[in-house]
C-alpha cells in the first residue's frame, strides 16, 4: 500500500505540473488580456499594471514564479476582484459546488444501482425494458437541456419547486436532479450489464443450490463482484460531475465555484482559472486513487503492489 501511494503521489504531482503548463500556455494564447476594456488605457498605465502583476516578464519566468508560489499555498490574487486571494475565493465557493456534487453522486448511486440490479434480475421482462428506457433517456439528454426542462415542468408549470438559487432544501432538488440523473443512468446501465455476466458464474449457481434466497444471492454475492466495472467509471464520473456543475450552476444561478469559473474565463482572470483547474485536476487524481484502493476491497484477489 505504501509503495502504491508513493508512486501515485509522484505521478499525481507530475500530472498537476503538466496540467498547469498546458492551461498557462492556452490562457496566454487567447486573444485579449485581463485589463482590456472598451476604453483603452494609456500605455504608461498599462505598463505599470502589467509590471505590478508580473505580466511584463517572459512566459517561462511567469510560469516558474507561479509554480513556486503555488507550492507554498499562494495561488495569486484575482484580477477582477482586486486584493481577493484566489485561495480565499475557492474556500468561499467550493463548499457549495461540493455539496451539489455530493447530492448528485448520492442520488446517482442510490437510484442507479438498484435500477441496474432490478433490470438484471428481470432480464427481458417489463422491469428490464422500463429500466433500460430510463437509462437511455438519462444518458441521451445532456444537463444543458435537462435543466431547462426541469425548470419548465416542476418550477413554472407545476410550481412545486424554486427555479433558482441554493438556499432552502427545495431549491436544491432541481439542480441535484439535473446533475444526478445522468450519473444514475450511467451507473444503471453498467450495473445491469455487469450483473448479467456475474449471475452466469458457477458460484452464483452454487449459492442458489444451497437454498439461499434470491435477494441474498443478488445482494451479497452477485452485486459485490459486479461493482468492479462500476468503480472503474467513478473517475470519469467525477470529471463529468465537475464539468457538469459549471453548466448547472450557471442555469440555476448557484453561487458556486463553477459559475464564477465561467465568468473568470471571460474576464481573462488568469489566477482564478489556473487555481480552479489545478483544484479540479487534484480532485480527479484523488478520486482515481481512491477507486484503485476500492478495487482491493471489492475483489481481494487484486493487490495494489
Amino acid at each position: 500500500m505504501l509503495n502504491f501511494l508513493v508512486r501515485r503521489l509522484g505521478s499525481g504531482a507530475l500530472s498537476l505540473l503538466v496540467i498547469a503548463a498546458l492551461v498557462f500556455l492556452l490562457l496566454k494564447a487567447l486573444p485579449g488580456g485581463p485589463f482590456d476594456t472598451e476604453k483603452s488605457l494609456p500605455p504608461e498605465i498599462m505598463r505599470n499594471i502589467e509590471a505590478y502583476y508580473g505580466l511584463d516578464r517572459p512566459l517561462w519566468e511567469q510560469f516558474v514564479r507561479y509554480v513556486g508560489n503555488a507550492l507554498q499555498g499562494d495561488l495569486g490574487v484575482s484580477y477582477s476582484q482586486r486584493d481577493l486571494p484566489v485561495i480565499d475565493l475557492i474556500v468561499q465557493r467550493l463548499p457549495i459546488s461540493l455539496e451539489l456534487g455530493f447530492y448528485a453522486i448520492l442520488f446517482g448511486i442510490l437510484f442507479g444501482l438498484p435500477l441496474g440490479v432490478l433490470a438484471a434480475a428481470y432480464h427481458n421482462k417489463l422491469p428490464d425494458y422500463v429500466a433500460t428506457l430510463l437509462a437511455v433517456l438519462g444518458t441521451s439528454i445532456p444537463n444543458l437541456a435537462l435543466a431547462p426542462m426541469l425548470i419548465l415542468f416542476f418550477g413554472l408549470f407545476l410550481k412545486w419547486l424554486p427555479i433558482a438559487r441554493w438556499t432552502t432544501w427545495d431549491s436544491k432538488v432541481l439542480p441535484t436532479l439535473a446533475l444526478g440523473l445522468g450519473i444514475a443512468a450511467v451507473i444503471s446501465r453498467l450495473t445491469r450489464s455487469s450483473m448479467l455476466q456475474v449471475i452466469q458464474e458457477d458460484f452464483i449457481r452454487t449459492a442458489r443450490a444451497k437454498g439461499l434466497s434470491e435477494i441474498s444471492v443478488l445482494g451479497q454475492h452477485a452485486l459485490r463482484n459486479a461493482l468492479l466495472p462500476v468503480l472503474t467509471i467513478m473517475g470519469p464520473i467525477l470529471a463529468y460531475l465537475l464539468t457538469g456543475t459549471l453548466v448547472v450552476e450557471e442555469i440555476f444561478a448557484i453561487p458556486g465555484l463553477g459559475s464564477y469559473f465561467i465568468t473568470s474565463i471571460s474576464n481573462r482572470d488568469y489566477p482564478v482559472v489556473m487555481g480552479v483547474y489545478l483544484l479540479y485536476g487534484f480532485l480527479i487524481i484523488l478520486m482515481n486513487t481512491l477507486v484503485d484502493i476500492l478495487y482491493a476491497w471489492a475483489d481481494p484477489r487484486i493487490r495494489l503492489e
